[in-house]
């Protein structure tokens, strides 16, 4: 109806297991170590939407919960635009990764070392 009145359309590219982009987006965090308030806050939404958005990825990928919703974000490719965990020394050659601390994932700069 909308396209014979002239209107355009826009069609949604559902992505895996027919996520919706906002659940994607979610999705990438939450695989990024990010907590549920932490991911409200990059989002600029309050938590309830993000518990809502967390439902759907579980349930449209069949996971029950995030260490499995993080695995299936790496089996898709979902995970190339977050920088990766660091290693146990804390160091990855890029330069900047997400190091796990008490309250959620933050990104820091490598520390050059130093030799003796």
């Amino acid at each position: 109806v909308l396209a014979a009145a002239g209107h355009r359309v826009r069609r949604r590219q559902p992505g895996p297991a027919g996520l919706t982009r906002r659940e994607l987006e979610v999705l990438r965090l939450l695989a990024g170590g990010l907590s549920t308030k932490q991911i409200a806050q990059q989002l600029v939404i309050s938590r309830k939407p993000v518990r809502n958005h967390v439902q759907h990825v579980y349930a449209k990928t069949g996971v029950s919960n995030r260490a499995q919703a993080s695995l299936f974000a790496v089996k898709h490719g979902l995970l190339s635009d977050i920088p990766p965990l660091c290693s146990r020394s804390g160091e990855q050659r890029s330069g900047r990764c997400l190091m796990r601390m008490p309250g959620g994932a933050r990104t820091v700069k490598r520390r050059s070392q130093t030799t003796r």
